[in-house]
């Protein structure tokens, strides 16, 4: 993705797990603000989730732009060339 355009984008992540053990191991105890939980599942039950993981790109006005179910291999350049295209387009 071209840098100027990484400026424009956020991450966060939504764990469905029970606590916070699962999350901690998953990321080698680095947890950011930018992790949440959602162990009742509301999230993925309002946005209808069958899979995990489930990402979504939601532009500046909260409307969802993207989906992408399963596994997504993110620093390809074929990845970057998608996301560039839909943040420029947003």
């Amino acid at each position: 993705m071209a840098q100027k355009n990484r400026r424009r984008l956020s991450v966060l992540a939504i764990s469905t797990d029970p606590d916070w053990r699962a999350v901690h191991q998953f990321l080698g105890g680095r947890v950011t603000p930018e992790i949440v939980r959602d162990p009742a599942s509301i999230g993925a039950k309002a946005l209808r989730v069958t899979s995990l993981p489930d990402s979504y790109l939601i532009g500046p006005d909260g409307r969802i732009r993207a989906r992408f179910s399963g596994p997504q291999r993110w620093n390809s350049e074929k990845m970057g060339r998608i996301l560039d295209q839909l943040i420029l387009g947003s």
